[in-house]
């Protein structure tokens, strides 16, 4: 996948650091959350969530950006699924 310096142990900053652009409590966060269902979940979003990754040194190409549709699928890129 891309780089990432995540490791299982820090799944609980992963959680953070989206819950806190999703504006949403962390526990609301399991790996089958489908973002579209959150009220405040859009292309907005999607952007801010791609720079904020990208902050902690996890690569979201460009062409995947579109196929982000759960906690599931941000976990895949930071190498945690």
């Amino acid at each position: 996948m891309g780089r990432s310096h995540f490791s299982m142990t820090n799944i609980d900053d992963l959680k953070k650091t989206v819950a806190e652009i999703l504006e949403v409590e962390p526990a609301v966060l399991q790996p089958e959350t489908n973002f579209y269902d959150l009220p405040n979940f859009d292309s907005v979003a999607i952007l801010s969530l791609i720079v904020a990754l990208d902050d902690l040194g996890i690569e979201v190409p460009q062409h995947k950006a579109s196929e982000i549709r759960t906690f599931s699928d941000i976990m895949g890129f930071a190498g945690l699924k």
